[in-house]
Order: structure tokens, then sequence, then C-alpha cells
């Protein structure tokens, strides 16, 4: 009996290791299949069935990657994750795109989001996560531009009002030494048979510095589509404009020289213009086709796909293009990306010989005098802390009134009328001040005085030394000059009301409760005594 049990036993622990080694087989096969992130479909079409008219693009509710294939009106599902941003590298016969992960995590109760750099192998139909971008987040209205490259093994990411930079793609990290403007050639899209450049704008007239802006054409914000030919006439393709233009967004575009189309996203609706009419597509944003090859031209290493605005000069036919960070000129048949030194004399903030500023917020054109422009820019967004929020957190860092009629000065390629870097709580407005009134209005900026230091309730009392300055144009210099003692009465309001916060202080003072830092007391004091002298001039 006891013979009879142990030949049991040994029969079953037999079978117990028989199944244990099929169960961690099984196991070991399902671990690398799912460590290898690869998930496995039926073929797609082999390389010799891509055509150069497919174009390629993300479904904007999540739900993956689709092709067009123009020839027969069909759309293929590709991937039916959360993918976006395709690239397709006909060499390799695979598709790169950028992969949305959420994942809810059970002790917070909070989603997780990460992006994963992904191709796709089209033969086999085979996904392969490559590497997890953990640098920068993209926008989940999909408003950013992100672009594979250089066969996708680079990345540039455009944020919607930040900097462009480049990122490694086996890496997920940033190359700070890649210059992005290199790139631009294979990202801009271009009709090498037509000359045509194809780009789009997102004009947002950014005001709060303007007291009165009558003295400025109206800019209404929009959003356009547009193609260009050098020597021609920008001609607009699709416009959205005023108020409802904040809802509403190109989400890219693509042109393809085998069907010889242009196809764009619309309010996340993917279009083909043939040169005529716009026909729906599908849904779609972010469409890609393949070039056979790049243009070489400088015009097309400027970022036409992420203009802010263009302004129409005296002549027919050339333009002032600007972007956040550039701006370039078309005059006298030739490009020219404007360099810092010859239109803000040698202010390089960056590295980059060709930022001109952070962040443009306003270009326009004057009523009057005629072809005479006006930009103002702000600087880097800082980071919230109390001494920003008592400041502001953004203030003008460039305003300037120019034309292109340089002066006799080597190395301008503009004359500027007027040129103030922005103080903190600064608005500017142009008005006729003088009398008789003068041909040019008078420019009156005002603003606070403080140096912001001392603690957070100092530099909110700061804001109480609110100043001014008064410019009027003068013939001879072809320009705006200081003008404060022309104007008395302005200053003798100016001084009442800084004697009244001057009195407050020193009470606070004696109290032993100081409402200001000792610099801005001295601040205070000096811009009385300014105020009572100009107020006493005839």
């Amino acid at each position: 009996m006891q013979k009879k049990l142990q030949c049991c036993n040994q029969f079953f622990l037999r079978r117990a290791i028989v199944c244990s080694g099929i169960l961690f087989c099984f196991f070991s096969l399902f671990t690398l299949w799912d460590c290898s992130l690869l998930s496995q479909k039926d073929s797609f079409f082999s390389q010799e069935m891509f055509s150069p008219s497919m174009v390629f693009f993300a479904n904007p509710e999540g739900f993956g990657i689709r092709v067009y294939q123009p020839e027969n009106g069909k759309v293929q599902a590709l991937t039916e994750d959360n993918d976006d941003f395709p690239y397709y590298s006909p060499d390799q016969h695979r598709l790169y795109f950028l992969r949305r992960k959420d994942t809810l995590n059970p002790s917070t109760q909070k989603t997780n989001t990460t992006f994963h750099v992904c191709s796709l192998d089209l033969h086999r139909g085979s996904t392969r996560y490559i590497s997890e971008i953990t640098i920068y987040t993209p926008r989940k209205d999909r408003k950013d531009q992100i672009f594979f490259v250089d066969q996708g093994r680079k990345i540039v990411v455009s944020p919607l009002n930040s900097y462009p930079f480049i990122v490694d793609t086996e890496t997920g990290q940033k190359m700070p030494r890649e210059n992005v403007w290199t790139y631009y050639s294979q990202i801009n899209q271009y009709d090498l048979k037509g000359n045509r450049l194809f780009g789009t704008t997102n004009t947002d007239p950014y005001n709060p510095y303007f007291q009165d802006v009558k003295h400025i054409h109206e800019m209404l914000p929009q959003k356009t589509l547009f193609w260009w030919e050098e020597g021609r006439s920008i001609e607009t393709i699709q416009t959205m404009e005023g108020p409802d233009s904040y809802e509403r967004w190109f989400f890219g575009l693509a042109w393809s020289a085998s069907s010889n189309a242009l196809y764009f996203s619309q309010d996340s609706i993917l279009y083909m213009w043939d040169g005529l009419q716009c026909n729906t597509i599908s849904q779609g944003v972010h469409p890609f086709t393949v070039k056979e090859s790049f243009c070489a031209k400088e015009v097309c290493s400027f970022p036409f796909f992420r203009l802010y605005s263009w302004i129409p000069l005296e002549n027919d036919n050339e333009y002032l293009f600007a972007e956040n960070n550039r701006m370039a000129l078309y005059q006298d048949n030739e490009f020219h990306t404007i360099n810092n030194s010859e239109f803000l004399g040698g202010q390089t903030k960056e590295e980059d010989p060709y930022y001109l500023f952070d962040h443009l917020v306003l270009l326009g054109e004057l009523v009057y005098p005629d072809h005479t422009y006006i930009l103002v820019s702000t600087q880097k967004t800082e980071n919230v802390t109390p001494e920003t929020i008592a400041k502001g957190n953004q203030k003008p860092d460039i305003i300037k009134i120019f034309n292109f009629h340089p002066t006799e000065i080597d190395g301008t390629i503009d004359h500027s009328l007027f040129f103030s870097n922005g103080s903190w709580d600064l608005t500017f407005q142009m008005q006729f001040l003088a009398s008789p009134p003068q041909p040019y209005p008078e420019i009156i900026l005002r603003y606070t005085a403080s140096n912001f230091e001392g603690k957070e309730r100092m530099q909110a009392a700061g804001r109480a030394i609110q100043w001014l300055d008064v410019y009027s144009y003068d013939p001879e210099q072809d320009m705006y000059v200081q003008a404060n003692m022309k104007f008395p009465s302005l200053f003798k309001d100016i001084k009442e009301r800084l004697e009244d916060v001057y009195e407050l202080v020193i009470q606070s003072k004696r109290a032993s409760n100081p409402l200001m830092c000792e610099e801005d007391i001295r601040i205070l004091e000096t811009k009385i005594r300014e105020a009572r002298s100009i107020s006493r001039s005839n």
C-alpha cells in the first residue's frame, strides 16, 4: 500500500513538473511577446505596393493612424491606439509616430500620461516602441506641431508658443547642439514644379498695452492657409477670421507632388485642394506625404508652417514675414532672413544671430504715416511666484515703430522712428497733444517706475509709482524724441498723485510698518521732483 502511494505521488509529481514546465514555457513566451512590445497584425501592404500619392494622417479622436489612397479613394486604418504625427520612410517601409498612453494610478486616482516614439513595420504589421518623451508633453488639443525628419532619426518639436527644438528618436532626449532651422526645408511644403510655397498664419493681436489703437490699422484675429510664389502676390486658400477663429485651427498641411494637390486639416477635417476647390476626405489631422526632394532656397528655411502674420510693403508683391521669434523680408526680388544686428543693433539674447524677440504679440501698420509699422514683443513668461505676481508675469520686451527707408548708417535694414524696452504695467497710447496738431501723433508711455524690490507687500505698493513719458516726432532727426517738458499739464496731475502716495509711505514708515522699500522711496522722491519741475515749465 505504501509503495502504491509512493508511485502515485511520484506520478502526480511528474505530472506537476511537466505541467509546470509547460506553464513556464507558455508564460515565458507570453512575457517575451509582451516585453518586446510588438503587436502582430495582418500584413498591410508590401513595399512594392506603396504609392507616392498616399497620404498618412491621424484620427483626431485618438483612434490611430490612417492612410488615404487617392487612386481609389479608400481610407485604411494602420493603427488603433491614440497615435499622432505620422511620418513614412520609403527606404525602411516603416511608419513613425507618437503614441499617447493614459493610465490610472489606483492610489491617487489620477491619470498618468506618457508619450512614446513608435514605428510600424508596414509589411509585417508590427509596432515597436522606440523611446519615451519626458522632456515635453504635447498639447491634448493637438495644436502643437511635431515632425519626424532625417529618415525618422530625429523629431522637430514645434510648440504652439515656444521655441522649437530637436529630439533624438532613439533616446527621446533633447539634442541641444542641433540647429532646428536646418530641418525646416524638410518641413515646409513646397511645390518644386510650380515654385509655390504653402503656409499658415495664426495672427492673434494682443493689445493689453494699448489704451487706444485707432492709429493702427485694424487687425482681426485670424488664421490663414495660403500659397505664395516669389515675385507674386500672396494667394489665400482658406481663412478663419474674427472672434470665432479662436476656437478654430489648421492642423497641418502636406503638398503631394504625385497628386499635384495640397492636403490640409481644418477643424480636424482632412481636405484636398486641387488649385480650384477643396474636397473633403475624412476626419483627420497632421497629414504627411512623401517628398522626393526638398527645396534648397533660403525661403524654404523660414518656418512658413508657423507664421504669425505677413504685412504688404510699399512696393507691390513685397512682404515682411514674421513668426514667433524671427522675421524675414522679401524686397527687390530677394528673400532675406533678418538678423539681430541689422534690426535691433545686435541686442542678441541667444547664440542664434537671427533670434529677435521672445514672443511676438503684435505686428501692424500705422494709419499715418504711410508704410510705417509697429512691433510689440514680450519677454519669456517667468515662473509664477509671489514676486512675479506682484510685478505681473509678462512685460513688453520691445516696442518699435519703423519703416524700410534706412538711413546712411551702415548695416541697418530699416529706419527706427521709435524704440523702447518695456517696463512693468506699461500702456502705450498715440494721441495728438500738441496745439496746433503736428503731422504725427504723440506717443505716451505709462508705466510703473518701481524696481520691485523688497517683500511681496512692498512690491505691490511699488505699483503706485506710476509715471509717464511723452514722445514727439522730430522732423530734423526723423524720429520720436522725449518731449515731457512740452506738456506740463500732464505732469501736474502726476505730481499730485505721487505726493499723496508719498504722504502715506512716510506715515507708514514712522509707524514702523513701512509700505515701500528704501529704493522705491528714493525713486518716488526723484519722480516727484521731476514732476514738479516739468509742471512749472511753460
